[in-house]
């Protein structure tokens, strides 16, 4: 199918089109409305300057395939299809996949990839960042402060200095419904202040990850010496222990 020109002052659904794809790729910040107003014309040229293409803020038929090109592969190399969060109970198992891979600069499988991107989704949803910040990723062997619980697959630390404990704490709920344990350290435990997660089920967790899990469904914090989950208290925003259906025991 011809791609028509699309440029200033026109309003249609297939400019609709070209504000959602550029939102895809961050470059597009406004509300999708299929106006083409000052704000798209500024997001077609920065598109067009990231990708080469001539710059002069009039999305053509080069422009257009160019950008509907880069926004499928990200849709697909994010999971296109991660469920909707009124959908978390009912998502799908994780692909059973262990290959490694980097995100967000951490070292992680592309399982956990996967459940991350849902927790980001989820997060978004409810007001908190929907992009995590990764301080220490998984096949971490022999770190000591992390007690073996990195020196496996599954296992992440997710930095909340910037944010308030009830964001951190949508952050954690937001994991725990895409199928993680997870918990926010440094209330009473002489921690630093972060998020710890294990993704329920991974094969490749250490032996002290797996027990971790063990312990967030018996209601514990999962360190040693175990105390309540803070999440089933007032302390931690009393967000309980929403687990998806496939990761229910």
């Amino acid at each position: 199918m011809s791609l028509t020109t699309l440029r200033y002052g026109m309003r249609s659904a297939a400019v609709l089109s070209l504000q959602k794809q550029l939102k895809t790729l961050g470059f597009f910040k406004g509300p999708t409305t299929g106006y083409f107003g000052p704000i798209t014309r500024g997001a077609v040229s920065a598109f067009e300057r990231a990708k080469h293409l001539h710059r002069d803020g009039v999305a053509d038929p080069v422009m257009r395939r160019t950008l509907a090109t880069a926004a499928a592969a990200k849709a697909k190399a994010e999971g296109a299809g991660t469920p909707a969060p009124a959908n978390w109970k009912t998502a799908p198992a994780p692909a059973d996949d262990y290959r490694r891979v980097r995100y967000h600069g951490a070292l992680m499988n592309v399982r956990t990839r996967q459940m991350l991107q849902r927790a980001e989704t989820y997060a978004k949803a409810m007001g908190a960042p929907g992009s995590f910040s990764i301080s220490q990723g998984s096949y971490h062997p022999g770190y000591g402060p992390s007690a073996g619980t990195h020196d496996g697959g599954g296992v992440l630390d997710i930095r909340i200095s910037a944010y308030s404990r009830a964001t951190a704490d949508k952050m954690v709920k937001a994991l725990r419904m895409a199928g993680f344990a997870a918990w926010r350290r440094g209330v009473g435990d002489g921690l630093p202040p972060h998020i710890h997660a294990v993704a329920i089920g991974d094969r490749q967790a250490s032996p002290i990850a797996k027990s971790q899990v063990a312990e967030y469904f018996r209601g514990g914090d999962g360190l040693r010496g175990t105390r309540r989950d803070i999440h089933l208290t007032s302390v931690g925003h009393d967000i309980g222990r929403p687990v998806p259906n496939w990761a229910r025991r």
